[in-house]
């Protein structure tokens, strides 16, 4: 065995540890037990990310050149409170070596790097539901376990999972958005396509809004026709994508853009060949562009959900950008219709959104300065600062 296959050994059997620590944090009613097991899993961290680092320095340039990535989201774990505790927020846990980048920063790194990460943290918090924030906050800072939380507010255990997990997830994209719209702006100003392109921050109907609203020169009237929508709707659109914008990072929806579009591009093109261009979803398209239209007595993307026939509903929804529970909901409203003998309306194909793998190393190594004062202090002494302020 080489000392690189050992060492992977040895970060296979330390993140088993790391589980199974986090499992007893999770699961023991004692107090003090959860405090010696929180000790216990810091220090499981720190070797972690030793570890993880002498295996990368041992990789060939070659091999840190083609390594491929196997997840297109940085997946969270567990949360700690290592530097963020004392500034009322949460941070993400150690399960994948992307995740340690943000703690290293929070660490190590300078107190401009420190301060951002923690008001984009205070965002993604602000941005959960109450329930959301009530339950991840009592798991995570106040110790209760779930069965726990669910006594306390009347529900069942795996209610309040689903609940921490979304949660999780949300703030996980919030966390990920902040990042990328660094990344998106310029001196030029902000490049708001690639932005809605490598995010979720909008819904595929507010990027083919945002599409045709940064036309220049074209007013919203001109762009309700080429839509078939009312003003007034339009004008609703705008301002959902101007909030979901801001609440990424203020004034973001009012920011000058890095790349308009000219009306040439589009004027003259069907919607659906802009729908494509843009990668919108199949569902989106069937949805939105293709509304009233029918295909044998039944709704275009209805039809297309029964087209599919009885594969997983899980495969059908990949399919159809939907989600597996509304293609379930579409077979048992139009369960017994056979459209096997329906004429087979033109195709959809999209392109295929170009969604980065979310490296956070990279999207924190981006856009730094280095010519404030923030740059030159470091994280630990700004941790200190906030600790001697909230006294």
């Amino acid at each position: 065995m080489t000392n690189l296959e050992e060492l992977e050994a040895q970060r296979k059997k330390l993140y088993s540890r790391m589980k199974e620590v986090r499992g007893i944090i999770n699961t023991t009613p004692d107090p003090d037990e959860r405090g010696r097991q929180q000790v216990r899993l810091t220090a499981l961290r720190g070797m972690y990310r030793d570890l993880c680092d002498q295996i990368e320095a041992l990789r060939s340039p070659e091999e840190k050149r083609h390594k491929a990535p196997k997840r297109s989201t940085v997946q969270t774990g567990a949360l700690s409170f290592d530097f963020f505790e004392r500034c009322g927020t949460v941070w993400s846990g150690i399960d994948g070596r992307t995740w340690n980048a943000l703690e290293d920063a929070a660490e190590e790194g300078s107190a401009a790097e420190a301060s951002f990460l923690l008001e984009t943290l205070r965002r993604g918090l602000a941005a959960l539901t109450d329930n959301q924030r009530a339950c991840i906050m009592a798991l995570y800072a106040r110790g209760m376990t779930v069965e726990a939380i669910a006594a306390e507010r009347g529900v069942i255990p795996s209610t309040v999972s689903r609940t921490i997990k979304r949660g999780l997830k949300r703030l996980e994209s919030c966390v990920l958005a902040s990042l990328q719209a660094r990344r998106c702006a310029g001196p030029d100003g902000f490049d708001f396509l690639a932005f809605a392109d490598a995010t979720d921050v909008l819904t595929e109907r507010q990027r083919e809004y945002l599409y045709f609203l940064l036309t220049d020169g074209a007013s919203l009237g001109e762009i309700a026709r080429y839509l078939a929508v009312d003003k007034s709707t339009m004008s609703r659109g705008s301002g959902h994508i101007a909030a979901n914008l801001s609440a990424v990072r203020p004034g973001l929806g009012a920011a000058p853009a890095a790349r308009k579009v000219r009306r040439s591009e589009w004027a003259g093109r069907t919607e659906k060949e802009i729908a494509a261009m843009l990668g919108l979803s199949p569902a989106a398209y069937y949805r939105h562009v293709c509304r009233g239209e029918t295909v044998g007595g039944i709704p275009r993307l209805a039809y297309e959900v029964l087209r599919l026939g009885d594969i997983p509903a899980e495969a059908a929804a990949k399919e159809l950008g939907l989600t597996a529970a509304t293609v379930r909901k579409y077979r048992r409203r139009y369960a017994g219709t056979d459209v096997s003998e329906t004429d087979t309306p033109e195709r959809y194909a999209p392109r295929q959104r170009r969604r980065t793998q979310a490296d956070v190393r990279r999207l924190l190594g981006e856009a730094r300065s280095g010519t404030t004062i923030g740059d030159s202090v470091d994280a630990g002494t700004y941790r200190r600062m906030l600790e001697i302020s909230a006294k």
